[in-house]
């Protein structure tokens, strides 16, 4: 680019390339052209067999009124205005399940891809495909209701269950008070024992479905401030020596109380799973990557390295790892593992040089 008095100079935008008169009519999605004005010029034997349209129909009453609701209708009709004055307009690029009218009164989802370019005489036209998408539409529609009737039994069921177990507690209360010890004592105590860990499973289980499935709620987050207050729990629980360095870490857009559960994981697993035989150390850092807008917060312990073969399989629901000895129910992680993809990003460990475990939360910043 060179400069002229003073400034840079601006390339014109070379014209959009002209389309082969003839060469989309037979594409197998529904096809239309329009002319700067909005007039329909073009409107495939397929785009007759989805919408029920005539191409004489269209002409006559309007691509947007016939097929477009009547907020749509007007925003497309600005859109062809902003292209025709300007020839940049938001009606460019792809359009993804655009409800659209048939003649019979059908309401489809239409997935559209919107062009220009040049006909014969030079003009400058608009060109769609129009790809019919309702029925898978519908089926991850479909999808979704059943995952969440799912999640609604799931979590039914294991409020119901609490019930028997909060029995079976009481019951072995009044037993263990008519006990004087000996060997019924003791097993009475193993039978509390068990439905103590029955009750913090189905928390576990209730803690995961709670999670949903979209994010309701994305504001800036100070993850010094989140990670500084779940590192002062975890200290004050532990029961034994720990040292928790947190360096310098960003801001990031999240559910604040989702994260703050991910750390508490993280940091909770890391204290757990540290051997007996060493205080815990752990170190907090992230890095950052301006090219994806994303940091990485990573999650640094000196407890025995995870075997290779472990390392995806403790992301899954009620799956630890072969060589654990800690007590655990093995959903933590896929908690951890279901908030970071909420939040666009993943979740993974590795073995550094020094040893140790390395979790790696990466989250869009």
């Amino acid at each position: 680019m060179t400069a002229i008095g003073g400034g840079p100079r601006v390339e014109p935008t070379p014209p959009p390339p002209p389309v082969p008169p003839g060469l989309l009519d037979h594409v197998p999605d529904a096809y239309v052209s329009v002319d700067a004005s909005g007039r329909v010029v073009t409107w495939n034997d397929r785009a007759v067999a989805v919408f029920g349209w005539s191409l004489d129909e269209v002409r006559a009453r309007g691509l947007a009124d016939l097929l477009l609701s009547s907020r749509r209708a007007a925003l497309h009709r600005r859109q062809v205005d902003d292209f025709r004055t300007t020839g940049m307009s938001g009606i460019l690029g792809r359009h993804r399940a655009v409800p659209m009218s048939t003649r019979d009164g059908r309401l489809l989802r239409v997935d559209c891809v919107v062009w220009p370019a040049v006909d014969a005489g030079g003009r400058t036209t608009l060109h769609c495909l129009m790809d019919d998408v309702t029925a898978r539409f519908d089926e991850v529609a479909a999808m979704r209701r059943a995952a969440d009737d799912v999640g609604a039994f799931s979590a039914a069921m294991a409020h119901d269950l609490r019930a028997p177990l909060a029995v079976v507690k009481g019951y072995v209360e009044l037993l263990r008070e008519h006990l004087d010890g000996g060997p019924a004592d003791l097993l009475a105590g193993h039978i509390d024992v068990a439905a103590d860990r029955g009750v913090a499973l189905i928390d576990d289980i209730l803690r995961y479905l709670g999670i949903g499935r979209v994010l309701a709620v994305r504001e800036p987050v100070d993850l010094d401030a989140l990670v500084g207050r779940v590192v002062g729990e975890q200290v004050q629980s532990a029961g034994r020596p720990v040292t928790i360095d947190v360096h310098r870490l960003p801001v990031v857009r999240g559910d604040e109380r989702l994260l703050g559960q991910l750390f508490g994981n993280l940091l909770g697993n890391a204290v757990k799973h540290v051997p007996d035989d060493r205080d815990v150390m752990i170190v907090v850092d992230a890095v950052l990557d301006p090219a994806w807008e994303t940091v990485t917060v990573r999650v640094h312990d000196n407890g025995d390295p995870i075997p290779e073969a472990d390392r995806r399989r403790i992301f899954a629901m009620f799956q630890r790892g072969a060589a654990t000895t800690a007590t655990g129910s093995g959903v933590g992680l896929a908690v951890s593992h279901r908030i970071a993809e909420l939040h666009d990003g993943r979740i993974d460990v590795e073995t550094p040089d020094d040893g140790g475990n390395r979790f790696c939360v990466r989250l869009g910043s």
